[in-house]
């Protein structure tokens, strides 16, 4: 669909103006042209899209310089969408569900036409004169996506994502700052987009950026970011590590002194990933250097929620080693999240597998939230001597239990433990709600029959049941007599 309203024309022309905006692509050569000025400045919402090949073709054969005269045309448009080029799914050489994409695809143009439209916006304002009743800005939302193009593979993509693309093709760098005043949402952002970092865009009052492919690089997201006051949302598909998000952040000028800062209004940034990352000290330095970004640019006690992203290849060597570790996460935490807030920790297995555990409102020091975190699960990871005022603190909110025997270091954890260690943590989980015991079992023989160790651990499991029961018990005994806990 394509807007357009109170067209101050002869009725006779009226036709003329609907055909001619909608759709753009039927635009007539030469461009532009006094008729497409007449009909281009009531134009509200271009879409370039590339899934027909006349549409294609139209925007391939543009110039930027084109683009550029035809959106100082477009003087009161609020939304652009940039539809390129993508495979069908599970393309040669490709695994099922795999595309290759053209983000390139026509990138100058895009660039040519929000530049132009700036410029012919600022040049309308000034004909006007000091009583002008435009506004600055009308540009509100910019969106990048893909479309799939039948029967393309790698080869069709490869030359698509070069067209209208290079640098030389993109309209000269512009001699006065390019403001978008009215922009509050960019939506898709992908690496093509950095080419305007440098350009002299400015968008204060951007809310909303997501960059919904993976990855979602630092640079993509910058332009977008640097220069606004106003930012809400920074979503991404991908997760970040502290110090990318850090460094993303930290484009943005901290505020004056006395004065809100620029992230006073965050509330959703992508998830933090805590894999992966070369050493302990690279963890905690970007966790603290993240904290310290926030703070300053008025991000406080904002986040209602909060993902955190861990392996568990790693998360003994990076989180569970060391309590500095720790401290920098849970200071994150207690400094940016409100006091409801409910922080969500994604577990992903060696076999790629994401698991979810929950945890919020943990009525104890914030500095131990994190070992709420990394302690609760996996269990296995507990450091001896067991049980500890540490396992105490982080074992009463726990509510589930899984003793497995699938992996070894699970396994050997297990088959250490001694029954009375296993009775002493279980009077820690006082909240246990589900316990799983996993025992071994043989691969099944050619008639499907195997060989059980049903026995495995048993005691342990009895062990953990019965500290549970004698664990709660006292600690109802503890509140008294108005005690609010279940017996069970």
């Amino acid at each position: 669909m394509q807007g357009w309203s109170a067209i101050a024309l002869p009725r006779e022309l009226h036709v003329g103006v609907f055909a001619f905006v909608n759709p753009v692509w039927c635009l007539k050569p030469p461009l532009p042209s006094p008729l497409s000025g007449a009909v281009l400045q009531y134009h509200t919402e271009l879409v370039i899209d590339c899934r027909s090949t006349q549409e294609r073709t139209f925007w391939q054969r543009m110039t930027s310089q084109t683009a550029y005269e035809l959106g100082k045309q477009m003087i009161n448009l609020k939304c652009l969408i940039h539809r390129y080029p993508r495979t069908p799914d599970g393309a040669e050489g490709l695994p099922a569900g795999g595309n290759y994409f053209s983000p390139r695809w026509c990138r100058g143009t895009v660039i040519g036409l929000v530049e132009g439209h700036v410029q012919g916006r600022r040049a309308a304002r000034v004909k006007e004169g000091p009583g002008t009743t435009m506004a600055e800005g009308s540009l509100k939302s910019l969106t990048f996506e893909s479309v799939v193009i039948p029967h393309s593979g790698r080869h069709e993509m490869n030359q698509l994502n070069i067209t209208n693309s290079e640098p030389f093709q993109v309209a000269v760098a512009p001699s006065h700052p390019i403001n978008l005043p009215a922009l509050t949402e960019v939506n898709g952002v992908t690496h093509p987009v950095r080419l305007i970092d440098g350009r002299g865009w400015t968008t204060p009052a951007v809310e909303r950026v997501s960059a919904p492919h993976t990855p979602a690089e630092v640079l993509d997201i910058r332009p977008f970011v640097a220069t606004t006051r106003s930012l809400a949302e920074l979503w991404s598909a991908s997760s970040m590590m502290p110090f990318h998000l850090a460094e993303l952040l930290e484009s943005v000028p901290v505020g004056q002194r006395g004065q809100p800062g620029p992230l006073v209004n965050l509330r959703v940034i992508p998830t933090i990933k805590l894999y992966g990352i070369e050493s302990t000290d690279a963890c905690r330095d970007g966790l603290q250097d993240l904290q310290k970004c926030l703070v300053h640019r008025g991000c406080s006690k904002a986040f209602d929620f909060l993902r955190i992203e861990v392996h568990r290849s790693d998360c003994l060597d990076l989180l569970l080693s060391n309590f500095a570790t720790f401290k920098a996460l849970a200071s994150l935490i207690d400094t940016t999240c409100s006091p409801s807030a409910k922080v969500d920790c994604s577990i992903i297995s060696p076999d790629g597998a994401i698991r979810m555990q929950g945890w919020s409102g943990i009525a104890m020091p914030r500095e131990l939230h994190v070992g709420v975190f990394a302690f609760v699960n996996p269990v296995w990871c507990l450091k001896p001597p067991l049980p500890s005022p540490l396992s105490g603190a982080v074992l009463q909110h726990y509510t589930e239990l899984v003793i497995d025997c699938s992996d070894t270091r699970q396994r050997t954890f297990w088959q250490q433990m001694t029954l009375q260690t296993a009775y002493e943590l279980g009077k820690q989980m006082i909240n246990l709600k589900c316990l799983i015991h996993r025992y071994p079992r043989t691969p099944a023989g050619a008639a499907g029959n195997f060989y059980i160790a049903s026995r495995w651990c048993r005691g342990t499991v009895i062990g953990l049941v019965e500290g549970h029961t004698a664990g709660r018990r006292a600690a109802r005994e503890k509140e008294g007599p108005g005690t609010t806990m279940a017996d069970g």
